[in-house]
């Protein structure tokens, strides 16, 4: 091989150091010429990878990989500034580091096929933890503590992965997880991570339900994030490590987490993940906190919710910003006051004489002490807050809006709700919403006076679904929204707890042919409930 007789300098980052004219030689070669210790076990072969070494400066300077070291590379998952001494080849000056100093080193590098490299990466951080889960698993069986923390990770672990997460690690009842390892910026790597705390939140609820009813206990769970620098790579027994980071980032969002006790906000963010996603995220109270073995106070947010990535102003920007807020704001143990208050707002209708309708009338006193509203005065007192943060939207499109999600949240289909209703300025004193007294005719009659047919009726009595009658659930589940309302309704011998109005469904002969469709068809049932939900919270508003 004809030798290059050019100079360049070979810096190592222990302090080794010479100057090379022959250039035809490999940076192994080069090491040994100038007696520098470097690992070679296989002798200069591309068969280990102990003469690696880690390029801190120069990288143009060195070149391309040649076959074998490709395929070594790609076994091992090295980053571009791996490479090995003994294949790579330069054309200039260079500042190395060798990552293989002694026999020690050199059986880690050679064992298996493990990925052998880290790399600094800006990442965002979660940490979740269950509160008192130490008390609770003191009064357990073991058996039943391993099995509720293995269904609680199941879910939790869905929304990770569903966000484009990484599961670190599991510590006890806690969780730790990364967003942004595969090289997503820090925007999005931050919005995945607050969506993975908000649908993780969502998540509990229903748990919640499942322990509340079989163990009589419901967990709650603080979750912390933060964004930063992190030292990315493989650590751990060669024959049980794992991907993991390391780095004061880390440390940061584990003191986030546990500040979320303290400030008694179960998520929180830090001022740099509010920055990666500034407009998009909606946050509440903020907290000046000291965080364990950090000095100084850190500015801490709570995440209310997090909007798309859409900074726009139409209607559809606004109605799709007020369901996100809504979303994350109802507890689905509320999700059936949230549709009766959708439902008595707008059935106060009157076609012919023009009042009524999805108007926010039903907010006052006057029409919440009628004895069909009994038990909705909380309902109104949740979405207050929602009001007073967000005074560009009418009572009437927040009750509309919220039945919709209310369905939702619960496994219903999802409803598109236009936005632009006005609010009355007083209660609705005509057009009562039908009394649960009434018979199938005067139903039907109050039904087609609010511009409603009879299927529209039968359809939107399904939301019973959701609910109960005087105290008793009409079916097994009344958090879940599906047909089975219909399927009860049918054999009435079964269950007594419905109202004469539901009754009367049954023996009527145009109504009963939708109760048996629903009862056969749910996504009959979804796809007319949608529709006739649409057009009861368009009753009187002017829309379309």
């Amino acid at each position: 091989m004809e030798r290059t007789l050019l100079m360049a300098r070979v810096d190592y980052a222990n302090g080794e150091s010479f100057e090379e004219s022959d250039l035809s030689l490999s940076l192994l070669e080069m090491s040994l010429k100038n007696d520098v210790q470097h690992m070679h076990v296989c002798g200069g072969t591309a068969r280990c990878s102990t003469c690696r070494v880690m390029v801190l400066d120069g990288l143009q300077n060195i070149l391309p990989r040649n076959p074998m070291e490709q395929r070594l590379a790609l076994k091992k998952g090295f980053d571009e500034t791996i490479r090995l001494a003994c294949q790579s080849r330069i054309t200039g000056d260079v500042k190395l580091r060798r990552l293989t100093l002694d026999d020690f080193d050199a059986d880690l590098a050679c064992y298996g096929q493990l990925q052998s490299s880290a790399r600094e990466a800006k990442l965002a951080i979660l940490f979740s933890d269950i509160r008192d889960f130490t008390v609770f698993s003191e009064n357990r069986l073991p058996y039943d503590t391993i099995h509720l923390l293995n269904r609680y990770f199941y879910l939790m672990g869905n929304a990770i992965l569903q966000n484009e997460g990484f599961i670190d690690k599991y510590i006890g009842d806690g969780i730790m997880a990364l967003f942004g390892i595969n090289g997503n910026d820090g925007p999005r790597a931050c919005a995945n991570a607050v969506n993975t705390a908000l649908q993780m939140m969502q998540e509990l609820e229903k748990l919640n339900l499942y322990l509340k009813k079989n163990f009589d206990v419901e967990f709650r769970i603080g979750i912390g994030i933060h964004y930063g620098e992190v030292v990315l790579g493989e650590l751990g027994h060669p024959d049980r490590r794992s991907i993991t980071v390391i780095g004061d980032s880390v440390n940061t969002a584990a003191r986030i987490e546990s500040a979320t006790k303290a400030c008694g906000a179960p998520i929180l963010v830090s001022e740099a993940v509010a920055k990666e996603l500034g407009a998009q995220l909606d946050v509440g109270r903020r907290f000046e906190q000291q965080l364990k073995g950090k000095s100084g106070s850190h500015t801490l947010l709570e995440v209310l919710t997090l909007f798309d990535e859409s900074t726009g102003n139409t209607s559809e920007d606004r109605t799709r910003r007020l369901r996100s807020v809504l979303l994350n704001s109802i507890p689905i143990q509320k999700a059936p006051m949230m549709l009766r208050l959708a439902f008595h707002d707008a059935a106060t209708y009157s076609k012919s004489k023009g009042t009524g309708g999805a108007n926010g009338s039903i907010r006052f006193a006057e029409e919440l002490a009628l004895a069909d509203n009994s038990g909705l005065a909380p309902g109104v007192d949740l979405l207050r807050p929602i009001k007073e943060r967000y005074p560009e939207y009418s009572w009437a499109d927040i009750f509309a809006l919220a039945g919709a999600v209310a369905v939702e949240r619960c496994g219903g289909p999802s409803i598109p709700i236009p936005i632009g209703r006005t609010d009355a300025e007083s209660a609705s004193d005509e057009g009562l919403i039908p009394q649960r007294t009434m018979d199938i005719t005067a139903l039907k009659a109050r039904f087609k006076d609010m511009g409603l047919t009879a299927q529209e009726l039968v359809a939107l009595t399904g939301a019973h679904t959701l609910g109960r009658v005087d105290g008793n659930p009409y079916t097994d589940d009344w958090l879940k929204f599906n047909n089975t309302f219909f399927q009860v309704l049918l054999r009435l011998d079964a269950n007594g707890h419905m109202l004469g109005t539901d009754r009367g469904l049954v023996g009527d002969e145009e109504c009963r042919q939708y109760v048996e469709r629903y009862a056969n068809d749910q996504n009959a049932f979804f796809d007319d409930f949608a529709r006739a939900y649409r057009r009861l919270t368009l009753l009187g508003t002017g829309l379309k």
